[in-house]
Parts: C-alpha cells; sequence; structure tokens
C-alpha cells in the first residue's frame, strides 16, 4: 500500500476518533480512572477556564451548609466563554461515603450506577445544571462536587471542584442521638442548667482544706435561719 495511502487513512482515523469518542457521555470505567481514557492524552495543566457552582434550594440560609434530603442544584459553566463538550460530575464527602440521588434531564444527561452523572451528546456548551439531592440520613461529611470537564478530545481538566459544604443537622436528629445514648449507656443525660439558687434541705458535713475538720454547707434553710432578729 502506497505510504500516501496509509497518511490519508491514519489521518481519518484519527478525525474518526475525535468525533466518536464517548459523544453519548463517560463509559462506567472512567469513574475508576479520574480521567477520560482519551489515548494517552493526560489532563491539562494550569487553571481551568470552568468552575462548579451550588446553588440550593431547602430551607437552610447558610450557603455553606446542606441538610439531609436538601435539593442541591450544581452547575457547571466556563468562566471565559470556552465551551466545553464533556463532563464527568461526582460528589466525594471526607468520610468516604457517596450517596445521594442525581436528577438527570432527560436527552441531555445521564446518571452513571454509583458514580455520577455525564453528558449525553457532545453538543458544545458553555453551561449546564445537574440536580443532587444529598441523603435523607445523616451519613455524609463535608461534601464537595468534583467534575472532568472535556473541552475536546486532546484538552481535558479532571480537578474542577466546588466549595465545600458542611453538613447541617436538625435538632431532631441530635435529640434521637441523645435517646440511643441513653438507651445505649443507661445513663440519664440532664442537659437542663443547673438553679443558682441554694438549694433546700438539712446541712450537709464535706471535708475542707484544714486538716481534720469540716464545714457545713448552706442551705436554703439554714441561711434563713441565721437572719438576725430585728428590734
Amino acid at each position: 500500500m502506497p505510504r500516501a495511502t496509509l497518511l490519508v487513512l491514519s489521518a481519518t482515523a484519527a478525525i474518526l476518533a475525535l468525533v466518536t469518542c464517548y459523544p453519548d457521555g463517560a463509559p462506567a470505567k472512567d469513574c475508576w480512572t479520574e480521567r477520560p481514557l482519551h489515548g494517552d492524552h493526560m489532563p491539562a495543566h494550569g487553571d481551568p477556564p470552568y468552575e462548579i457552582t451550588v446553588d440550593k434550594l431547602g430551607d437552610s440560609f447558610d450557603a455553606n451548609t446542606y441538610t439531609p434530603g436538601e435539593y442541591i442544584q450544581v452547575t457547571i459553566s466556563s468562566r471565559d466563554g470556552t465551551p466545553f463538550k464533556g463532563y464527568l460530575l461526582k460528589v466525594y464527602s471526607s468520610n468516604g461515603v457517596s450517596a445521594g440521588v442525581w436528577g438527570a434531564k432527560k436527552g441531555e444527561q445521564h446518571v452513571l450506577r454509583k458514580c455520577g452523572v455525564t453528558h449525553n451528546n457532545n453538543t458544545a456548551t458553555n453551561t449546564t445544571t445537574i440536580m443532587w439531592k444529598a441523603p435523607t440520613s445523616p451519613i455524609m461529611d463535608t461534601i464537595q462536587f468534583k467534575a472532568i470537564i472535556v473541552k475536546d478530545y486532546v484538552t481535558f481538566y479532571n480537578n474542577v471542584l466546588s466549595r465545600p459544604l458542611k453538613p447541617d443537622y436538625p435538632k431532631t436528629f441530635m435529640e434521637k442521638l441523645f435517646e440511643r445514648l441513653r438507651a445505649y449507656a443507661n445513663v440519664n443525660f440532664n442537659v437542663s442548667v443547673p438553679s443558682t439558687e441554694l438549694l433546700p434541705g438539712p446541712l450537709l458535713a464535706v471535708p475542707t482544706t484544714t486538716l481534720g475538720t469540716t464545714a457545713p454547707v448552706q442551705t436554703a434553710s439554714s441561711a434563713k435561719a441565721e437572719l438576725p432578729k430585728v428590734a
């Protein structure tokens, strides 16, 4: 086969690879490689032209926390107008637990089981929005969304991070936790604030710092009895 023909075939194969490589989203195995399998190409260096922002849709007013069962809107967007053709978005927790429910837009995104969300076509875009629901049980700690964002076959960024969100567990959860601790330890936790008033009752003898002597503890009844009489 002539050399010119080989060059043409090689160029054609390369072009087809650029066009057809994962047009309908990243495969599940990319969840473990932490990068798209685009041949020998490595992640781009420097600051990525993309960012991940989070908007909370629940009742919590603190922008830096999340509550169990809360809906969070995650947006991948371009900082400078540079479009992207693909992405793989995941959620990480500081305690190693990955949970929650992803919501994918039909025809645009699809969910990878036990992984995250990826694109459903390779149409260039400047922004995309994904929904995530926190688990109803407080099993995750501080969370952060991380994405691999693909500009083209050669250029991609694999460590684009959102701001972290800390868990904000409701009072009811803390009350249930104390109940479980009481049941487990058979101890009655008294969380009330102690009174500053003198306790009624008889005098109690307790040791003092003087060797061999004791001093009475003053109670409300004894304090009243010692009041001087008015002539």
